[in-house]
């Protein structure tokens, strides 16, 4: 993220707060993919956890060289596969907000979905998506209204603070409200997990998208 996009995204937590009535603290900034806050949110401490099993079908004790298959499957002339998805974020913690005299905090992520085809060994662009979203407590929507988070997301694109930001091809998603009931659960990651949902399901429309272009079908070769 850029400083100057950093800068736009202080006036856009300024909207928020005055959009959902919550009282900003300006509070740092930072990328929760390496860090974390130091505030606790009220949340509880223990969350421990234990893998129930595994994905892997065999065990390895060290790492194992795929070079020579690599090698096999580059001297392969015929083609399996044409189309490759793949979808990405950077998550940061943008604000500190207060509603009915508690802290939670506002996050922001930077979504990219994209499709990349193959012809004849070549890979070019095919298709991108690009997307900023906010997750916010589910109580900033003090009445419960359907459409609140809406109406925010067109103050926030209609805003001159982001035309810059639009410009360059990003636009922002319907804020995102993560719930703020007490459990094991921090609040980041709550709503990481609500803007990882957002993610998977712009992956799902691409595919959608190509399907219905008819570039994607029952036939492996088109896949």
């Amino acid at each position: 993220m850029t400083v100057e996009n950093k800068s736009k995204l202080k006036k856009i937590t300024q909207i928020l707060a005055e959009e959902t009535g919550g009282k900003s603290y300006k509070a740092h900034k930072y990328s929760l993919d390496s860090d974390r806050s130091v505030l606790e949110y009220n949340e509880t401490e223990d969350r421990t956890f234990v893998w129930k099993k595994r994905g892997e079908t065999e065990t390895f004790t060290d790492n194992r060289s795929l070079v020579e298959l690599a090698k096999l499957l580059a001297n392969r002339d015929e083609q399996v596969l044409t189309y490759f998805l793949d979808g990405s974020r950077r998550v940061y913690k943008v604000d500190d907000m207060a509603y009915n005299n508690v802290i939670y905090p506002i996050i922001a992520e930077q979504v990219g979905v994209g499709v990349c085809k193959r012809i004849d060994k070549r890979m070019s662009p095919d298709a991108l998506t690009r997307e900023i979203v906010v997750s916010l407590p589910v109580i900033a929507d003090a009445n419960g209204k359907g459409g609140f988070f809406e109406s925010i997301s067109q103050k926030l694109n209609g805003s001159a603070e982001l035309s810059r930001i639009q410009q360059s091809g990003w636009k922002f998603a319907t804020p995102l409200p993560y719930d703020v009931k007490h459990d094991d659960r921090k609040f980041e990651d709550r709503g990481t997990a609500r803007i990882q949902e957002l993610m998977i399901e712009r992956e799902k429309e691409m595919v959608r998208r190509l399907v219905r272009k008819g570039q994607l079908n029952q036939d492996l070769l088109k896949w």
